[in-house]
């Protein structure tokens, strides 16, 4: 841009050869002799070409924190998708066409396991510092998932079929395969590794599903393909995890990853403060970004907060909170920000066409709280083990 903060380009660019050299040690190529970054300044976001990222990145965040973990990891993700998605990809997926992307329930692998990769290999290259420990990073996934009632009851593949739907319309759309996939790239990891003595792991599968889509009459995988990759790299079988969580309703367990590392999950819940220490007002409601309707339509994705016990429902389209009518999210924001526990608060709402007017006590809330502890006696191999998963390995 005009304004354009100098920053350190060669201390980028030595990332971009790190993080390249981490993902093409996975794979053992790559399936295009040239790629491209194209980073832009003063935009937001990414998205991933066949041979090509884009990124936005502002030149002055570049220079404030050259090795920021969130632009290390977005960066790792988009290029990441280079194998996961655009290489790999489900059966039926990718087709170049101007119809809407056919549905797969394997989005939770192409979208969730490259998460996955999107924290471990800037460690492997050794660009992150300890201050965002692997540990914390994982301790707030877990805790992620216990605050979401649906992704622990829709299983990832329903997640993954519902893309690009509405939560009005399709409840399993506030399930977050991105949220599923990550967690069970990190159980089937550590599953794998423990069958295997620690000669295998997620890397080989991941591998081995590249080999497989060079081959000339390679359409995809198949959810069940997979399975049976997962399976032969693995050397057991991993059945029960695929029927009753992947495609089941039985959450995912942690305690693979815990276990061969020495810790044990504590859970538990913590009251909501503010920034004053006081217990902070439950305002869990979001608007349905997918309403192309230019409607505010509401999405609970909780129905234990006092908005969903009061009588509101998804798909309810908001008119007004607390006497001052919404026209946006960020008026809405603004209306809730000003909320308390104990506040008795009006809203007003369009349902099936007809205006409903219902009140919310407000009340304060609680998260799940999880930490890993030490098991009563950490083995020296368990010691090893947690200086390589934190490094990324």
């Amino acid at each position: 841009m005009p304004s354009a903060t100098p920053f350190d380009t060669a201390g980028l660019v030595d990332a971009l050869h790190r993080i390249a050299h981490e993902a093409g040690a996975v794979f053992g190529n790559a399936p295009t002799r040239e790629f491209y970054f194209l980073s832009q300044d003063g935009a937001g976001d990414a998205l991933e070409h066949l041979s090509s990222v884009t990124l936005g990145q502002t030149s002055a965040s570049l220079a404030a924190t050259p090795r920021d973990y969130v632009k290390l990891s977005t960066i790792t993700h988009e290029f990441f998708h280079t194998w996961n998605i655009v290489a790999i990809h489900p059966a039926g997926y990718n087709a170049l066409s101007y119809r809407a992307p056919e549905r797969t329930p394997g989005l939770w692998i192409g979208e969730g396991i490259t998460l996955h990769y999107a924290d471990v290999l800037p460690r492997r290259a050794g660009l992150i510092d300890t201050s965002a420990s692997r540990l914390a990073h994982f301790t707030n996934l877990v805790q992620r998932y216990f605050g979401s009632p649906a992704s622990m009851s829709v299983s990832p593949e329903r997640a993954s079929l519902a893309f690009g739907d509405a939560p009005r319309t399709n409840a399993d759309a506030m399930a977050s395969y991105y949220l599923q996939g990550e967690l069970l790239g990190n159980v089937i990891d550590a599953m794998v590794r423990d069958s295997t003595g620690g000669r295998r792991g997620l890397d080989d599968i991941m591998r081995a599903l590249y080999d497989r889509s060079q081959a000339p009459a390679y359409t995809g995988y198949t959810s069940r393909e997979f399975e049976t990759t997962t399976n032969a790299v693995c050397s057991c079988r991993l059945d029960a995890l695929f029927a009753n969580v992947v495609r089941g309703t039985t959450p995912i367990d942690v305690s693979p990853v815990a276990a061969r590392l020495g810790f044990r999950l504590v859970l538990d819940s913590m009251p909501v403060i503010d920034s004053a220490g006081r217990p902070a007002a439950d305002v869990r409601l979001s608007i349905d970004f997918g309403d192309e309707s230019g409607a505010l339509s509401l999405v609970l994705p909780n129905p234990a907060t006092p908005w969903a016990r009061a009588g509101l429902r998804t798909g309810d389209q908001l008119v007004s909170l607390n006497g001052v009518t919404v026209h946006s999210t960020r008026e809405m924001q603004q209306a809730l920000s000003s909320l308390h526990p104990g506040d008795e608060v009006p809203v007003e709402v369009r349902r099936n066409g007809q205006a409903t007017r219902i009140t919310v006590a407000v009340t304060g809330y609680s998260r799940p709280r999880v930490r890993f502890v030490d098991v009563a006696n950490v083995t020296a191999g368990q010691r090893a083990r947690r200086l390589d998963w934190a490094a990324g390995r």
